[in-house]
């Protein structure tokens, strides 16, 4: 594939992604703090998904939190979306801090988790970690037997996913 992609004059850049994976070959255990609960994309409204996006990247107040907050709610229309699959951590108040997508290839049974957030003032307390379990539960219930996740962040390393493969971009300049 290289070759081809080579003479037809892309160019393979140094740098790469690191695709990390897990296999779903057990049961997680899902633990919250007292108070938090998970509920899925038919329990919470896209106003408050949004808001969890933005506290958990940070960006308030401007205009991508704006635009966030007008057109979040269109990931429902994607072909893949599942809304039992769109998992939020609420808090006792009510708020989305914590939360991850899963999307399924039903064809192939693996899923991709993605996006995955948690809001800073709540984070190194076990919700993303208990949000992404209670996500692969689901997947092998569904006969998912591997989930894939395009970083390396050492967390995911954490809950057990590990290196699958380096993703290399190729451009053409023209």
């Amino acid at each position: 594939m290289e070759h081809i992609a080579a003479s037809r004059g892309y160019v393979r850049e140094p740098q790469a992604d690191i695709m990390l994976s897990m296999e779903l070959d057990r049961h997680y255990d899902v633990i919250l703090a007292p108070g938090f609960v998970i509920k899925d994309g038919n329990e919470v409204n896209d106003q408050k998904k949004a808001l969890g996006h933005i506290r958990a990247f940070d960006y308030e107040g401007t205009d991508e939190a704006v635009d966030t907050m007008i057109h979040f709610g269109n990931i429902r229309n994607a072909p893949d979306y599942r809304a039992e699959l769109d998992l939020f951590v609420m808090n006792p108040s009510g708020e989305v801090v914590s939360f991850c997508g899963l999307w399924h290839d039903e064809i192939n049974h693996i899923a991709i988790l993605e996006p995955v957030g948690t809001h800073k003032d709540y984070r190194r307390k076990g919700l993303g970690k208990a949000v992404i379990y209670e996500g692969l539960n689901r997947l092998r219930r569904l006969g998912v037997r591997e989930v894939y996740v395009g970083s390396d962040q050492p967390f995911y390393r954490s809950i057990g996913m590990q290196k699958e493969h380096l993703l290399h971009r190729w451009v053409r300049h023209f």
